[in-house]
């Protein structure tokens, strides 16, 4: 994994005349950070490359054993369908070096069934040297199927046989799917449309943390109409609708392979005419829902990508996924007194990026580059802790930029500059929520103290959910009321209502918002933080704004805005939230959420939200 040793000896010695020149000349366009190289190792020389053209099997063979050769990535993308192979500190030789016909790349004819034809491409820069494998397919099913096997210096790329879950082209979709035992409960948000009216899935493929749906194009775009999130355990759940199942058999589980995030994931005919996605997953929130189309393709969308990795839209992989270096790592003060980030790249770079915690991540998945840590003047910069650059394992993108933030709550945004050869991330501080004050028109606010009377709601070590609703409920009354909103109250004592009771005071107050107070439990004791729940879509700005107050205050963690079928929220005929404060099965914050002064602040922050809500949506 190491560059040419002259190139980074030359880069040490020389580095500081070559900024100071390039400063002098005006042709720097960031300062850049110093980086370590962390080991020198020979280049690994690819020397033949030998084809089938009747089985489509490609054997490589290297100058070294390539046995627990942990530098190697593959991955499986689409649009158009291809495996990438990289292997990295490497180099071709002899009759492989012929293929490339004296350029940097070249395209190699396999004619295989299904397999047209494999891109090579040689790669060098200041920091690294690689060489990249695109072996093209005309569909998933093929792409699924190929396997790579090393055995010495010998790298065999094959098919093997169909994986588990993997479907061929369906017959004419079925009249009906019963729906799976396997997928929650529920009652469908819809009436049942005809056939022709359906969205139908033809395909479900999981690999390298992506499931893909393929539908058929000449039906219906599909529509993702729900989504939430449950526990006991972590999952996450996805309805499509209106949809179908186009055969029985996609129905079911489908394999993960061992992933240490995502436990299983099921598919299923939730109803007559919605197809629901479960995904336990020990991060729900990380994932994400993008619709595509194959190439040239006029008719609808026909790809639905559903991936763990945040920051892009998986759409925008290119056909040619040209394998770069990077060239440079800039850090300079932004204009809000933060830090600003950028990874110049020789080639457009494709990228997706998250924040886990107190690290923001950037998987480069076409950039060759040597692992190590990233120097940075740290008194300049106190709100990163730490920059290194990683090597490749197994079935991982090529390289990944990895930043430790000194604390976990700060903004980041990321946008590329210089025709994607530039990522630029924004790092600072989030800005103080603006004060609010006393609401210049009227308005009325119907709060909700969750269970109450002979439904205690979830309790631990004595502990009353429903004491502690009523409690932030009456500060709630007094906060608002302070803020010159009137408020009706559901239950003022410890008294049983019905839901349907709570629904209809609060309708016939006709109030412009309505609120539900609740505090939330586990069986896993070390889950912890603050939920904000809605159901209709016209309650979205509302559970938003006083989420991110909540958030802002509590300094407890965020367990974010989410979609839940809750009776209160869903038959209320205003804007509805349900405020999940925290959880009392958790015993640092029981102790927190029984203080008066922790019950106040939250009925504050709500309170606050309530009021800027009103403000922009109410005149």
């Amino acid at each position: 994994m190491a560059p040419c040793s002259k190139h980074h000896a030359w880069f040490r010695r020389c580095g500081g005349m070559f900024i100071a020149l390039l400063c002098l000349a005006g042709l720097l366009l960031w300062a850049p950070a110093s980086y370590a190289n962390s080991s020198e190792e020979p280049l690994n020389q690819i020397e033949s490359i030998a084809i089938d053209s009747k089985t489509g099997d490609i054997t490589l063979t290297t100058s070294h054993p390539l046995d627990g050769y942990e530098p190697f990535a593959s991955l499986k993308l689409m649009n158009p369908h291809r495996l990438v192979v990289d292997l990295p500190n490497s180099q071709l030789t002899g009759q492989a070096k012929t293929v490339l016909k004296g350029q940097p790349a070249a395209t190699v004819p396999i004619n295989a069934p299904h397999i047209p034809e494999m891109q090579v491409q040689e790669t060098s820069g200041m920091f690294y040297q690689s060489v990249r494998f695109v072996i093209l397919t005309d569909n998933h099913n093929t792409l699924n199927r190929l396997q790579l096997a090393i055995d010495g210096t010998t790298i065999r790329i094959h098919q093997g046989a169909p994986a588990a879950g993997t479907t061929t082209q369906p017959n004419t979709p079925v009249a009906s799917v019963p729906a799976q035992s396997a997928m929650p409960l529920g009652q469908p948000s819809a009436p049942p449309v005809s056939a022709s009216n359906l969205s139908i899935v033809t395909q479900a493929h999981y690999a390298n943390g992506q499931l893909l749906l393929t539908t058929d194009p000449q039906h219906r775009p599909i529509q993702l109409r729900n989504q939430f999130t449950l526990t006991s355990p972590n999952r996450l759940v996805l309805d499509f609708h209106p949809a179908k199942l186009a055969q029985k058999t996609l129905a079911g589980a489908i394999s993960v392979g061992n992933n240490s995030h995502t436990r299983a994931i099921r598919i299923g005919q939730f109803d007559d005419d919605t197809v629901r996605v479960v995904i336990e997953t020990n991060t729900p929130n990380r994932w994400a829902t993008y619709f595509s189309r194959p190439p040239f393709e006029r008719h609808n969308p026909s790809h639905v990508i559903i991936s763990a990795e945040s920051g892009i839209n998986a759409t925008q992989l290119p056909a040619q996924t040209a394998l770069t270096t990077l060239e440079k790592i800039g850090l300079d003060e932004s204009q809000s007194k933060g830090a600003l980030i950028r990874l110049k790249t020789k080639a457009p770079l494709v990228h997706r990026w998250y924040q886990n915690d107190n690290q923001l991540i950037v998987q480069m998945l076409n950039v060759a580059a040597e692992p190590g840590n990233v120097g940075f003047d740290a008194e300049k910069y106190p709100m990163i802790k730490s920059m290194t650059v990683e090597k490749l394992s197994p079935n991982q993108p090529n390289s990944q930029f990895v930043i430790t933030l000194a604390e976990p709550h700060l903004s980041v945004q990321a946008a590329m500059e210089k025709d994607d050869h530039i990522l630029a991330l924004h790092i600072q501080p989030k800005q103080p929520l603006a004060a609010v004050g006393k609401l210049p028109f009227k308005a009325t606010v119907v709060v909700d103290a969750g269970h109450g009377g002979k439904d205690r709601g979830t309790s631990r070590a004595g502990v009353y959910e429903k004491d502690l609703n009523l409690s932030v409920a009456m500060k709630l009354k007094a906060a608002l009321e302070a803020r010159g909103v009137r408020v009706y109250t559901t239950r003022n004592t410890d008294r049983y209502l019905t839901l349907k009771q709570i629904t209809d005071i609060s309708n016939g107050h006709r109030p412009d918002a309505f609120v539900s107070i609740h505090h939330n439990a586990s069986t896993n004791p070390a889950i912890h933080g603050i939920e904000t729940y809605y159901y209709h879509g016209r309650s979205i700005p509302l559970a938003k704004t006083i989420h991110a107050r909540m958030v802002a205050t509590q300094r407890r963690p965020n367990r974010n805005v989410r979609r839940a079928r809750f009776y209160v929220i869903n038959h209320t005929n205003v804007p509805a939230v349900l405020c999940e404060i925290g959880y009392v099965s958790n015993t640092a914050e029981r102790g927190m959420l029984v203080r008066q002064d922790t019950q106040t602040s939250a009925a504050n922050a709500i309170a606050d939200g309530v009021v800027e809500f009103l403000l922009r949506h109410k005149r």
